[in-house]
Parts: C-alpha cells; structure tokens; sequence
C-alpha cells in the first residue's frame, strides 16, 4: 500500500471515529434533556386545590370550581366545571384523564369566543341591527348546551315578530345581519383565532292558547352567500331552508289535502305543535315549493305496538301506504314523498326490506337488528302497485 493511500485510509477512519463520538455524545445528552423535562414537567390531581392552582399556573387566571366529576370512568367522562372569579365569570372545562389528572381544558377558546361577542355588543352593529327588527344578536356555542363550548360558534339573531320571508323588507333584514356577520367573522379570525361559519335566526312563533315556542332556523353558512341583489338572496336563502320559506303555500295545499285523511284506511295524518303533517323539503325558488312530504302513521298513534300492528313486511300495511299514495297523486299536487313514523323495520332497510323478519332469521348468518323508527318513500308519481315502494 503507498503512503498517499495509507494516509486518505487513515483520515477516513479518524472522521468516522469523531461522527459515531458526536452521535453518541448527542444521543445522550438527548435523553438527559427529556429525563430533566419529564421531571420537571409538574402534575395536577382531581382535588379542588389542584385543579385551581392548575389554571392558575397555566393561564394566570383565578377559578370558582361549580361542579368536579372527577376522572373519566366507563360511565361518564369526568372533568370538572370552573369559572372565572371576575367580572367575566367565563365558565370553561377542565379535562381529567382515566389516572385522576389534569390533562387539559379549554380555556383559550371558551374565552375567545366570550370577549369575541363582549366586543360585538359594545359595537354599534348591534344597535344598527336592532333598529331594522333584528334583536339579539350574539356570537356563541351552537345552540343551546354550555356542553358544545368546544365547537366553533354560531352568529345568533332574534327578530321580535313572525316575518314573511319572502316579502323584501324581510329580505332587506336578513341582509343586514348577513353583511354585519361577514364582518365579524373576519375579524373572529384575524383579532381572537375563532372561526365562524354559520348564522342562525331565532323567531318567536305564537301557537293557539297565547302559548309560544323558539323556533330555530339555521340560514346559511356565511362564506356560501354570494349574491347580487335581494331576489337572489332570497331564492338561495329558500334552497337551504325550504320549511321555513314556504309556509304561506301550506294552507293551500292543507286545504286541497285534508279531505282525503278520513279515505286512509288505518292511517293518518301526523300533526306537529303548528298542526302540521306536510311541509315543503325541495325549493329552487322563493316562490315555488318543488316537492312536499306528507308525515303519516298508524290511526293508533303513539299507541300502536308498531312490531304487532305496524310492520315494514305487513302485506296490509303495504296495501294501506299503497292506498294514501294512490289518493295523494289524485290531486295532482306537488306531492312526491311520504315520511312514515314509527315503522318496525331492520336497521338495515335498503337491502333487508325485500325478505320478512322470518325470511331475514333464515338466510343472514349474523343476526339481523330490528327498530322502530321513521322510513322514507319517495317519487309517489312512479308507484302504482305495492311492488314499486321502496322503504328508505
């Protein structure tokens, strides 16, 4: 071997030895740095004293503990409830994990979305909004649980009596709360890291005997409105909530309908609290309901033994749903779906409901699940004989 080859040889063997010397030296002090970390790294118990120092070391915030569950177990998932001892009082969680200690909590983003809507209401956009008939307005959790304080928050208003949507004063007021919530949702993300996507409107509706109800109508998703004058607004506004945009065709079509509920046949109409049992599910317009559903059930009600008296594979019952459909197409309305309530059918109706409950113990290996709950039958304008429903 000549010199030259003997010295490179040597060279290469010195900077290996000092690569796996580094390595080595690296590695170790790797491991000494996170052994040090964990030990310093400080543990917070269930008890109420820890739990308070917790927050108090993690945020700088004083807590009031209102309710300590504990560690999470099979039947609950722990947790405690505090609140803040100031003038705030923001209610947020702490998590408690399976070992009985504090693994964390949600603080940041309760608190974000509270001084997010204290600034909406010390604003002049409320005040604004108000004096064009909506009221209220709000930016919280999704309606109505403090259980929801995790999920993004929905921008909430009121109006302060029942509105005719499709009339343009309405449309102007929802333009109005659309264009402030526009706003507000730039600044929750650019001034507090809180996103906001959804609207929704609060109505009070009065119902016979004085008594009233909330009802609830999510609008829209606030980045989904584009729209360049009220007539657009409104036609997109009916495309998301066609319940709610077409109660003025309702009386109409009730009229036209309720003579046929007596011709049933061991069925009847389901009435809600506003005496409903059709409402409208496909609007392309704000002056047109495309398709109604009509909710039906057995004559008995709420007091049929719907696996006795009520079954997805009674010939009767088919001949009886068979029958309303034959009336309901009779009269040529925009009526294309029944909601059946409380049918006693497999969990599986899409590919089980060809076979009876015997059929079905017979041919699947596994054990088949049965439930009452609603089914769906849709295009009444396609059937003409039993074989043509299809159970959704």
């Amino acid at each position: 071997m000549n010199k030259p080859v003997k010295i490179a040889l040597i060279s290469l063997g010195i900077m290996i030895g000092a690569y796996f010397v580094y390595t080595v030296i690296s590695f170790t002090m790797s491991i000494t740095s996170t052994f040090k970390s964990v030990s310093e790294m400080k543990s917070y118990s269930d008890s109420d004293e820890d739990i308070i120092q917790y927050v108090k070391d993690t945020h700088e915030v004083d807590v009031i503990i209102t309710d300590n569950r504990g560690s999470k177990n099979f039947h609950n998932g722990g947790g405690a409830t505090v609140k803040t001892d100031d003038e705030h009082n923001i209610v947020f969680e702490i998590y408690i994990g399976y070992l009985g200690k504090v693994t964390g909590d949600n603080y940041v983003h309760v608190s974000n979305v509270y001084f997010l809507n204290d600034a909406l209401q010390m604003g002049e956009d409320v005040k604004a909004l108000e004096k064009s008939q909506a009221y209220s307005a709000a930016i919280q959790p999704p309606y109505p649980s403090d259980l929801r304080a995790d999920m993004d928050p929905v921008f909430y208003f009121s109006i302060n009596e029942a509105l005719e949507f499709h009339e343009e004063e309405s449309l102007q007021i929802l333009d109005d709360v659309i264009q402030v919530a526009k706003k507000w949702k730039k600044i929750a993300a650019e001034e507090y890291d809180v996103s906001l996507d959804k609207i929704e409107m609060e109505q009070l509706v009065k119902v016979e005997n004085d008594n009233q109800f909330i009802q609830h109508l999510i609008i829209l998703t606030i980045d989904d409105m584009e729209y360049e004058s009220l007539v657009q607004l409104g036609d997109q506004l009916a495309q998301q909530n066609p319940n709610n945009f077409s109660l003025r065709f309702l009386p109409d079509i009730m009229d036209k309908v309720d003579p046929i509920e007596s011709q049933l046949n061991g069925l009847q109409f389901t009435r809600d609290t506003l005496d409903h049992y059709i409402e409208c599910v496909d609007m392309k317009t704000i002056d047109k309901c495309e398709n109604f559903e009509i909710k039906i059930e057995h004559e008995k009600g709420e007091d049929v033994d719907s696996k006795i008296d009520f079954r997805y594979d009674d010939p009767k019952v088919k001949e009886d749903l068979l029958h309303a459909i034959q009336l309901l197409n009779d009269l040529n309305l925009p009526i294309n779906q029944i909601e059946i309530r409380k049918l006693y059918q497999p969990s599986n109706i899409a590919e089980d409901q060809l076979f009876t409950e015997e059929e079905l113990s017979d041919i699947r290996e596994e054990r088949v699940h049965f439930r009452t709950e609603n089914a769906i039958i849709r295009n009444l304008n396609h059937i003409t004989t039993i074989e043509d429903i299809v159970f959704e």
